[in-house]
This record gives structure tokens, C-alpha cells and sequence, in this order.
């Protein structure tokens, strides 16, 4: 209501108004300086780090941007209140701006005024974000995005683990990179269960669609006379013979149909050195090579807390680049939540497909805590871990050894 006043009573004079509040603006002004230079002397004890540590890990966030973010800004308010060290009051202001977006599924509810967890007292539900935490300042916006910017260059320079949580950025686009294939296919997979390559490459080298010149999979003539064949032929001589001079057969199955089910990350993690873009480049050979065997495909994507199928199931398409390179990252990271769902796709899809072979690739840095040892996924699974950092801090191996999927690098 007072929003709506104040915008009405500027509608109405706009010179009136600036001069009636330029005092205030002037104040202001001064005071945020004031806290500005007070920033830099601002101390925070263990003790009060100890207690943002418990407050994140109660909320069960990722990683440890939501403490850098809550440490950061409880001193910001603490220099605003011109005092010189963090208080315990100080986080609890700062509490819920900080973890409302943040927290994850399965999260405990906040503890009370006597335990040390510096939570706010009321919970938004988990599965979305608050109603005031839906729009920010446009400025706020594009300095939380530089801070975490900052934070993955810092993190990729100096081994900093600060950039193990992405969970604040706002999603982004990246184009794909057409370079990188996957050239796996159903059939060639389940026949080479016992090949163990270290790399998409390998495996491609080791199962190629093409061998010797001879492509694989070359259908078989059957029994079946194809009429409509053999009359079509005879009418292609002069004059329509009858009877005619050759039966034309049907051409036997080509066996078992194929679907191929992609599992895409899409969290704020994967743009750090364009492994997002090496991914859809990935992707993309896939939907390729669907496309020239005629197999279906189905596309699901994980990211900014919540899961999603972007391209249900349909026949493979000619060519997915312009709409792979709509799809955005940027979030949290619903992995359990994505796998859970895929789970129950497919167990849904073999019940009412039972001859159908499915083919499920996940693509992920594994920069997850979940627990997904308990998940199993019907068909053949492979596990691309695309984290492009000499030492992994993902658990990709970890998470492929769990649900016993094939694990591949790019």
C-alpha cells in the first residue's frame, strides 16, 4: 500500500517528490559509505563461523556458497549498524535472505530459540521459493552474479573449494560444442558389456557404426512376399506384367526397438570451463546417431532445484542443436530428485514397451552429496562425468559404481 502512495503522489508531481526525499537520498548515501569503509574492519569469530557452518548444514545446502553468502552479508549489516563485530542477532537478520532459495528437499524444519542454529522462525516450503524472493533489485542481481563469477575463477586458480556450490547464480546459456562425440549405440553396447573404456572416445574407436566400410546391422531379407512391392515393381517394366516375373519379399525386423533416455546437469556447476557446451555437443551426436538408426529418444534436465522432461518421447529428430542450445543451467542440484523420476519414467515405460531396449545416459559433474546408492535404473546406463578439472571434487565414479552404470569422461 505505501508502494502504491508513493507512486501516485510522484505520478502527480515528480519535481515536488525528488525535492521532499533528496535529503534522505543524501543520507542514505552518506550512511552506505560510512559502512563501506567500516567493512574492512568488520571481525567475525569462530564462534559465529561455527554457527553459520550449522545453520547451512541444518538447511542442507550445497556446498559452501550459502556460508561465504551469509558470512558476507551479516558483516555487511554489522558495518551498517556501525558496530564491530558479528553478533549472534546479526545472522539471524540476515538468516532467511540467505538460505530461502537455498534450502534443500528434505531439509529439517528450524530449531528453536535455544539451539545454536541461527535460523529464521518461519519456513518457506521447499519445493519453491518465497513470494518476496521471486524478483531482487536488478543491480543486487548482476553483483550476486559477479561475486559468483569471481568465486569459480578464484576457485579454478588456487584449488579454493569455494565454487562447489553454485546454488545463487542465475541460470545462463551456453552454445553447444560440436566437437565432442558419443557414439555408443544400444545394440553395440549390450553386445560389449564386458568393455571397460576410460573415455567416450575409446569406447566410440572400440564400437564404431561403421566397420571395415560395412555398416552394422544390415537388415536381412525375410519370408513374406510384399505384394505391394512386387505389383509397383511390375508396373515399372513396360506395360504391367502379370503374373509377375519376380516376388518381392518383406524385409525381416531389424530386432528389438531402441529408446534412448538422456539425463542432462543442468546446475550452475556445469558452466565452469564450458563443460555445459562439450555436454549438449554430446547430446547432440547421441539424438545423431538415434536419428540415422530411427530409434526414439527422451530428454530430462536437472537443474535450479528442480527436474524436468524437455523432450518427451518421440522419434529422434534430424537435427536438436537449436534446441539444445535454449536449454539454460544455473541452480541448485535436484540429482537424486532427477534420477528418482527417471527411475519411475522407465519402469513405466518397460511395462507398456517390454521388447523395447532402453539406452540411459547421465551427463554430470557429480558435485552432489546425495545418496543415490538405493536407486537402480532399468536398462543398459552409462555415466559421463564431464568435470574438466585435473583433480576431481565431483563423485561421479562414486555415483556410477552406485547405481551400476558405465562410467565414461569427456
Amino acid at each position: 500500500v505505501q508502494i502504491v502512495k508513493l507512486r501516485d503522489e510522484f505520478d502527480q508531481d515528480d519535481v515536488l517528490f525528488c525535492d521532499k526525499y533528496r535529503i534522505k537520498q543524501k543520507n542514505l548515501r552518506q550512511s552506505i559509505e560510512i559502512a563501506q569503509q567500516k567493512l574492512a574492519h568488520i571481525e567475525c569469530s569462530d564462534e559465529m563461523r561455527l554457527l553459520i557452518a550449522k545453520g547451512c548444514h541444518e538447511a542442507n545446502v550445497d556446498g559452501v556458497r550459502a556460508d561465504i553468502v551469509w558470512l558476507r552479508a551479516a558483516m555487511s549489516y554489522t558495518a551498517w549498524r556501525g558496530s564491530k563485530s558479528v553478533t549472534r542477532a546479526d545472522l539471524d537478520m540476515v538468516a532467511e535472505l540467505v538460505l530461502a532459495h537455498r534450502r534443500q528437499v528434505g531439509s529439517s524444519s528450524p530449531p528453536s530459540a535455544s539451539q545454536p542454529q541461527p535460523h529464521s522462525e518461519q519456513t518457506p516450503p521447499n519445493n519453491r521459493r518465497p513470494d518476496n524472493s521471486k524478483r531482487e533489485p536488478e543491480k543486487k542481481q548482476d553483483n550476486e552474479s559477479q561475486e559468483a563469477s569471481d568465486d569459480q575463477k578464484s576457485g579454478q586458480s588456487d584449488g579454493d573449494s569455494h565454487d562447489e556450490d553454485w546454488g545463487s547464480m542465475p541460470t545462463q546459456s551456453m552454445q553447444l560444442d560440436n566437437k565432442v562425440t558419443f557414439k555408443a549405440t544400444a545394440q553395440e553396447a549390450l553386445n560389449n558389456n564386458n568393455i571397460k573404456p576410460s573415455s567416450i572416445n575409446e569406447f566410440a574407436t572400440q564400437n564404431g557404426l561403421v566397420t571395415n566400410g560395412n555398416k552394422l546391422n544390415k537388415r536381412k531379407q525375410g519370408n513374406a512376399i510384399d505384394w505391394h512391392e512386387t505389383i509397383s515393381q511390375s508396373a515399372n517394366v513396360k506395360g504391367l506384367q502379370w503374373p509377375p516375373t519376380k516376388l518381392e519379399r518383406k524385409k525381416a525386423k531389424t530386432g528389438k526397438g531402441v529408446l534412448h533416455l538422456i539425463l542432462l546437469d543442468c546446475s550452475a556447476s556445469m558452466l565452469g570451463q564450458a563443460v555445459f557446451a562439450k555436454a549438449k555437443g554430446a547430446v547432440l551426436d547421441i539424438a545423431h546417431q538415434a536419428y540415422i538408426k530411427r530409434e526414439q529418444i527422451t530428454l530430462f534436465i536437472f537443474g535450479n532445484n528442480q527436474v524436468e522432461q524437455v523432450q518427451p518421447k518421440v522419434r529422434a529428430p534430424k537435427d536438436m542443436s537449436l534446441f539444445l542450445n535454449k536449454i539454460e543451467a544455473g541452480g541448485g542440484t535436484p540429482f537424486r530428485e532427477g534420477l528418482e523420476q527417471v527411475a519411475h519414467w522407465l519402469s513405466k515405460f518397460h511395462k507398456q514397451s517390454p521388447d523395447c531396449l532402453s539406452q540411459t545416459y547421465i551427463f554430470t559433474d557429480g558435485r552432489t552429496r546425495a545418496d543415490v546408492s538405493d536407486i537402480q535404473l532399468e536398462g543398459h546406463c552409462h555415466l559421463i562425468d564431464i568435470e574438466a578439472s585435473a583433480i576431481k571434487r565431483g563423485r561421479a565414479q562414486l555415483i556410477a559404481d552406485s547405481i551400476g552404470a558405465e562410467y565414461f569422461t569427456i
